[in-house]
C-alpha cells in the first residue's frame, strides 16, 4: 500500500494504492507518483526492503518519502540479451542471442546502444 498527498485547489489529497504482494512495488509507486505530476506532492513508502523491477521517474515538485533509514529501494540488477538479427520498423517479434535472461510477463526495454550512448554523452 502506498499512501501519497498532494493539493488539489488547496485541499490536501490522501490517497492510497495497493499492489499485490507477489508482484513488484515498482508499478505501484510510479502509478502514486504519476497521479501527483499536475499538483505536486509526495509518496511515503513505508519501512522495509522494496524490491523494484525497473527504474521509477519522478517529476519536479514530486517527492518519495521514507522511514528513514529503515525504507531500502533496492534495484534489481541489469539484464541484457543481444538480439540475434535486426528487426524492421514495426516488428512484433525479436530474437535474442544466447540465454535469454528474462520470464514472462516481466517487463524489459529495448534500446539502442548507439543511441543510448550518445545520449549519455549528451543528454
Amino acid at each position: 500500500m502506498w499512501v501519497f498527498q498532494g493539493e488539489n485547489q488547496g485541499l490536501l489529497m490522501d490517497r492510497q494504492i495497493y499492489v499485490e504482494p507477489m508482484t513488484s512495488p515498482t508499478a505501484g509507486i510510479q502509478e502514486a507518483i504519476d497521479s501527483l505530476q499536475e499538483q505536486g506532492g509526495r509518496v511515503h513508502i513505508p519501512a522495509g526492503r522494496w524490491h523494484l523491477s525497473r527504474s521509477i521517474c519522478l517529476p519536479s515538485g514530486v517527492s518519495l518519502v521514507g522511514d528513514g533509514p529503515a525504507t531500502v529501494l533496492h534495484i534489481s540488477p541489469l539484464k541484457v540479451a543481444r538480439l540475434a538479427k535486426a528487426v524492421r520498423k514495426g516488428g512484433r517479434v525479436l530474437t535474442l542471442k544466447g540465454k535469454v535472461p528474462y520470464r514472462v510477463g516481466q517487463e524489459i526495454g529495448i534500446s539502442d546502444e548507439v543511441l543510448s550512448g550518445w545520449r549519455g554523452a549528451h543528454g
